[in-house]
This record gives C-alpha cells, sequence and structure tokens, in this order.
C-alpha cells in the first residue's frame, strides 16, 4: 500500500456531538485512505464476539497504518504512536485481549504487550496467545538458535535450521514441541514441556482450560490406536473418539470406542459400554459433569442423563443448559426444568419454554411461551412475548422482550427500557455495561441502533462492516465505522 502520508493530514480531531437525554455522542474521524481498496484491517475483540477466550482481559479495539517510518497503531480510539518495523513483526491484536507492539529503546527491540516491555530480541518469528498465556518464537542469527519465549522467559531454546517443527502453547501454558515432522503422513516427535511425550505419533487433537489439560496422541503404525494424557496422566489406549473437553475445573469429558463398543468417560469414570450411542450433549462446571444420551437399540424418544454418577431416565426429552448442573425436560406429558434429577419449576400444560438461564448458585430465570418470566418459582412480568433472559453468577440480569404494541423491551435488573422499533434476531449486536446499568443495541443492515432505548443519531452513510464494544477504562459504548475511504470513532460515555 502507499505510505500513509494523507493520514497525517487528517488526524487533526473532528468532533460531532450528538444528544441522548443528556449522554453525549462523540464522533472523531480517524484516519482516512487514499482509497477505500486501501483502509487498513481493523481487529476487535469482545466479550460478546465468537471464539473469544475465557480470559479475555478487556474489550478493545485496533488497527494500524504502514508508514514509511513505521506502523502507526490507534487503539481504543487513540492515535498511540509509530512502532518500529524493524523487528520484523507488525503490530497484533490477539483475540485473548493481548496487544503486541514492536518498539526500539536505545537501538535495541522489544514487544510491548499489553503495556510491558518483553525483550530485547534480534528477530521475532512468529507470536501466539491463548488463555492468560503467550509464547514468542525468535532468533538470534549470530548464534544461529532458536528461542521460545513463554510469559516473560526464554524457557526453551534449540539450534536453527534443523528441519521442519512447529512449536506452541495451550490455554494453560504449556509448550508443545513437534519436530521431524514427515509430511506425508504427519508422524513427528513431540515434546511436553521439554520431556517427550512420544514417537513416530501424532497429535490428534489437544485443549487446555484454566490450570488444565489433554493431548490425544495417535500411533502412526497400523493399529492407529489412541492414547491419551489429561493432566499428565497417561490413559487408553482406544480406538478413536468424537470431541473430547476439558474445563477450567479439570472435568474431562469424552465419548469413544474400545473393541467395537462405546463408552462415555466423565473425569475417570468410564461409562459402558452403551450400544450405539447418539446425541451426546455435556454440560460442566464447578459441579462437575452433566451429559444426556440415548440408545439406538432402545425407543428414539428415550433420553438418559448422567449426573456426577447418577443416571437418570428414560426421559421423553431433554435439553441441558451449558455450565449449569440445570436443565429442560420432558416426561410422561410433563414439561419441568430439573435439577439433581429432582424437577424445580413446573411448566403449564398449556405453555412451552422459550428461554432458561442458570446461575452456578441453582438461580435460574425463564421465559413461556406467553410472555411471562420467572426469577425461581416468582412470576416477575408478563410481556406479549419474551425473546431472551440472561442471569449471570452474581445475581445481575437482563430481559429481552416485546409489549402489547410490538416494541422491543430490555430489562436490566428491574428497570425497563423500550425502544421505538426493531427485532431481536440473529444479525444483531447487543451489549451491557458491567454494572448493568446501560445497553448498546445495534441490528446489522438497520438503522435500529439504541442506547438505554434511545435511538442514536446515524453517521451518513452508515456502513455495515461497524465494530462495537464497551470500553471499561472510560465506561463507555464504542464502535467503529468504516464510511467510504475514512475510519470514524463513536463513543457514548455512561454514568
Amino acid at each position: 500500500m502507499q505510505y500513509a502520508r494523507l493520514a497525517l493530514i487528517v488526524l487533526g480531531l473532528f468532533h460531532f456531538w450528538g444528544r441522548i437525554e443528556g449522554q453525549k455522542v462523540e464522533r472523531k474521524l480517524l484516519y482516512t485512505a487514499p482509497s477505500r481498496d486501501e483502509l487498513p484491517f481493523v481487529r476487535t475483540v469482545s466479550s460478546d464476539g465468537m471464539f473469544i477466550s475465557d480470559d479475555l482481559v478487556s474489550d478493545q479495539c485496533m488497527f494500524f497504518v504502514e508508514e514509511r517510518n513505521g506502523y502507526r497503531v490507534f487503539h481504543d480510539g487513540q492515535d498511540i504512536g509509530l512502532f518500529t518495523k524493524k523487528l520484523g513483526f507488525e503490530p497484533q491484536l490477539e483475540y485473548n485481549g493481548m496487544l503486541f507492539l514492536p518498539e526500539e529503546k536505545d537501538g535495541q527491540y522489544y514487544l510491548r504487550v499489553n503495556g510491558r516491555s518483553h525483550g530485547p530480541f534480534t528477530k521475532v518469528l512468529d507470536i501466539s496467545a491463548v488463555g492468560s498465556h503467550f509464547m514468542v518464537k525468535h532468533a538470534d542469527p549470530a548464534k544461529k538458535q532458536l528461542y521460545y519465549y513463554i510469559d516473560s522467559v526464554n524457557r526453551f531454546q534449540e539450534p536453527a535450521g534443523l528441519g521442519f517443527r512447529a512449536g506452541r502453547i495451550d490455554k494453560a501454558g504449556n509448550f508443545i514441541l513437534q519436530k521431524d515432522i514427515n509430511m506425508r503422513n504427519g508422524s513427528t516427535t513431540a515434546y511436553l514441556n521439554g520431556e517427550l511425550l512420544c514417537e513416530n505419533c501424532g497429535i490428534a487433537f489437544n485443549d487446555a482450560a484454566g490450570n488444565h489439560a489433554f493431548f490425544m496422541l495417535q500411533t502412526m503404525d497400523e493399529k492407529k490406536q489412541v492414547t491419551y494424557l489429561v493432566d499428565g496422566e497417561k490413559q487408553g489406549p482406544i480406538d478413536s473418539y468424537w470431541v473430547p473437553g476439558i474445563d477450567k475445573f479439570g472435568n474431562f469429558t469424552m465419548l469413544y470406542w474400545k473393541d467395537g463398543e462405546e463408552y462415555v468417560q466423565a473425569n475417570k469414570e468410564h461409562i459402558g459400554p452403551l450400544q450405539n450411542v447418539k446425541g451426546v450433549r455435556r454440560s460442566t462446571g464447578a459441579f462437575g459433569v452433566l451429559f444426556k444420551f440415548r440408545k439406538a437399540e432402545e425407543p428414539a424418544n428415550n433420553r438418559y442423563l448422567y449426573d456426577n454418577g447418577q443416571i437418570y431416565g428414560p426421559l421423553d426429552s431433554i435439553e441441558l443448559v451449558p455450565y449449569s448442573d440445570m436443565y429442560y425436560y420432558e416426561k410422561n406429558g410433563g414439561k419441568f426444568v430439573g435439577r439433581k434429577g429432582a424437577p424445580v419449576f413446573e411448566i403449564p400444560a398449556d405453555q412451552g419454554l422459550t428461554t432458561l438461564s442458570c446461575a452456578a448458585s441453582g438461580r435460574y430465570m425463564l421465559g413461556l411461551t406467553d410472555g411471562s418470566v420467572y426469577l425461581n418459582e416468582q412470576l416477575m412480568k408478563k410481556y406479549a412475548s419474551v425473546h431472551l433472559v440472561k442471569l449471570d453468577s452474581s445475581g445481575h440480569f437482563y430481559i429481552q422482550a416485546y409489549d402489547k404494541k410490538g416494541r422491543p423491551v430490555v430489562n436490566l435488573d428491574g428497570r425497563e427500557f423500550t425502544c421505538a422499533e426493531g427485532n431481536f434476531g440473529w444479525n444483531f449486536f447487543f451489549h451491557v455495561s458491567n454494572d448493568y446499568r446501560h445497553f448498546f443495541w445495534h441490528q446489522n443492515g438497520s438503522d435500529n441502533m439504541y442506547i438505554d432505548g434511545k435511538p442514536i443519531p446515524q453517521p451518513s452513510p452508515w456502513e455495515t462492516d461497524a465494530s462495537y464494544y464497551y470500553l471499561e477504562s472510560i465506561n463507555a459504548f464504542c464502535w467503529l465505522t468504516k464510511e467510504g475511504n475514512s475510519i470514524y470513532w463513536h463513543t457514548v460515555k455512561l454514568d
């Protein structure tokens, strides 16, 4: 792309002020490119976005522009300066919220990671950041060495130029190094935190959460058997498996096959053989492990629930609530919300369940097809219809519903806001401030954009490729828009 000399001209701060009953909407021109095709990529990480780590520090937004003498970086609506090109690394905002900036100090080169300098480095080859951990792969050409700098320490090194290899970290901070990779069959010699993990094997799948991790290892011989490591304990062999998972509490779950039989593993318990298990779903957390399943040799409507060693069923239907030990089920014509094998709420026969949210404390909120919303057994409110309820572990909640005129209604901890129009569909951005006192709602492809039920003045022309998030440091809802060949920054500071 052309060097962005024009960027320096347009960085004079142009402000547009709107007003939402005492709240200011600030609109600021950040950058203008020679053409729309040369606008930079904008990276936004938000707790409401997809593929976001559980360890996301805060919502952020960043883009950079290449200039003759470096990279000019814009972060959270501010020009934060010019950063060096000499490290061979571009500024990068990772999905876990870590911001990597290459900087030069006293003739040496560093990486600034979320405000803290690391290094010095001679040449950065790669970085990765998952969970609350990060890794910098860097080289010293003079010494012909590769280094793996993990969470502020050069933990591993090896001579450069020894064939194709790959090093990475997982969400628990474990370092996995694969050497002598055979590009034809994928076999490798793998090391975990510097110790030999396997030879002539393949790491078929691995994942981690918190301080817990697992690794699925497949032999590359004729048997193709799978062994696996869960928090350092070797298990197996098994023949094959389906979607293993682990959570930050160390709960490990997996459906697997061995000697032609099917099993489910829940931590160290192996349930089965179950014979043609279908439809396994699970929910894990501090409470342990729940999963549902059915057996192909039984009637199609028979469902079973495993709950930390207990099996309940057959049930007519069951739906788990992610990260909760509560669930919805149907049995003998009745419809219930249940916990620990017993009903806690019976849904009236002429009603159905629209939405259900459960907190780890055992509290729950639900919406019915007649628009009724309940907090535990108590009726809170009745709307024309209810779209969604959300209850968090601290007791805060919000409700998305519609009134009798078809208008969208948002209820934040009992405070209601009515919007003029709109639809709570799939293609929208909805975000609540940390204190649950304010909300931001925008429907992509429409003019429906609200803060606390009040319409937001729309920039003209309004573009759909915008980035929205909540910026905790200034307690504001923020968004960037690409309009023509310019990028604008918008904020509404909350009280």
